[in-house]
């Protein structure tokens, strides 16, 4: 149940991320970073290994404090990925 909640809420996210418009150059470098860890997490089926699962939550958690205040709802689906993560104990 939690692999299908981590893969709704990168969904979710993913799809916010690229229909972003207007963001600043290093909120542009930390998203497409961030895309990318999605991408990698969402490629695996199944059990995907613990790595690109913590290089994913490090990156939402610099990504949410550094957009917090400029892009709220980027940063609540943000929230909802950190928050499954940490539920999976990751």
């Amino acid at each position: 149940m939690q692999n299908r909640e981590l893969r709704e809420a990168l969904e979710d996210l993913h799809r916010e991320l690229k229909a972003l418009k207007s963001v600043d150059k290093r909120s542009r470098s930390l998203l497409a970073d961030l895309s990318e860890d999605i991408d990698r997490v969402l490629s695996h089926r199944g059990e995907a290994p613990s790595e690109p699962h913590t290089d994913l939550l490090d990156r939402l958690r610099a990504s949410t404090s550094h957009l917090g205040v400029s892009h709220p709802d980027l940063t609540s689906l943000m929230q909802r990925a950190i928050d499954t993560l940490a539920n999976m104990g990751i």
